[in-house]
């Protein structure tokens, strides 16, 4: 069982520096929407972003998640140690912006410019009134420390995952008919739930999940354009790479980083040091692998290519 769903986003490397910034320009620039400020979402978590030009970082304050990401136009780029995602902003007519959908399910709010939470219930996509027709398809499958769901019909709104009545974080719901969320270490069963429009519908499939191997990303790489290596070693959804240039004369230029595969052929990578060629977090889809789940090749949103040697 291999499954390929997945978010497509292009999310380019940001650095914030809280410093000196020094303005040239020709002419006026377009201010970017300005989000800066204290949202709410409807995970249950509070976010207070600082944003610099079309730049911007934010901060969890219950858990001291950090995630960082770019504006461009009105869609925002974030990226963040459990995953990344792209948000549309919308603005009232004063230009103000109230909400963020980002396309991995989670919604952003906040009211009038004193950024007290909104009143009524959390907006949702699609469906209408009245139930939703869909249901659970086959047995669910975990996959390292996520937790994939099939629906027997496309959801075009929030929903929320309940296991054993504990609601489980999203990391991918775009309107399909299947769900990806994070579960807890261990997590091998349960009473797994899903409400929609105020109707929650329990599983009538096994209490145990299916056990998937994620994508196999360990070994060694290259990136024939630039002639770098890189060595990859996995423990589950998680990796450590290690670059190195061995064009270097004086210098073997190496560095190591890390990150998570995800989604069935999504992989991100933070680096401390980034080879020049990539962003300091990037994000790549693994668009060919061995029937088995060996990943064979990997295109990187900084325009990188690595193939196994």
């Amino acid at each position: 069982m291999r499954k390929a769903h997945v978010l497509r986003m292009m999310v380019r490397g940001t650095t914030l520096a809280l410093g000196v910034v020094i303005l040239c320009a020709l002419a006026p620039a377009a201010l970017a929407v300005d989000i800066s400020g204290h949202w709410f979402s409807n995970i249950g978590n509070e976010y207070d972003i600082v944003q610099i030009g079309d730049g911007f970082e934010w901060i969890v304050p219950a858990t001291g998640e950090i995630g960082v990401g770019k504006i461009t136009g009105n869609t925002a780029d974030a990226v963040w140690p459990f995953g990344h995602a792209s948000g549309n902003i919308i603005t009232d007519p004063s230009g103000w912006a109230i909400e963020i959908v980002w396309s991995n399910g989670v919604l952003f709010t906040r009211g009038g410019a004193s950024g007290t939470p909104p009143g009524g219930p959390t907006p949702g996509g699609g469906g209408g009134a009245g139930d939703p027709n869909f249901s659970f398809g086959p047995n669910p499958a975990r996959v390292g420390g996520e937790l994939w769901i099939d629906l027997t019909e496309p959801v075009g709104g929030q929903i929320q995952v309940f296991l054993n009545n504990m609601n489980l974080p999203i990391i991918n719901n775009k309107g399909a008919s299947y769900v990806i969320c994070e579960i807890p270490p261990g997590a091998t069963g349960g009473v797994l739930e899903i409400e929609y429009q105020g109707r929650r519908i329990q599983s009538n499939q096994p209490n145990n999940f299916l056990d998937i191997a994620p994508v196999d990303v360990g070994g060694n790489w290259v990136n024939h354009a630039t002639g770098y290596t890189y060595t990859m070693t996995q423990n589950g959804t998680k990796h450590d790479v290690k670059w190195t240039n061995p064009g270097a004369i004086f210098i073997i230029g190496t560095d190591t980083g890390s990150g998570d595969v995800y989604g069935g052929d999504q992989i991100n990578v933070h680096w401390g040091s980034k080879p020049p060629s990539m962003n300091l977090n990037d994000v790549g889809t693994i668009t060919d692998m061995t029937p088995e789940g060996r990943a064979l090749r990997i295109q990187w949103n900084s325009g990188d290519v690595w193939e196994r040697p």
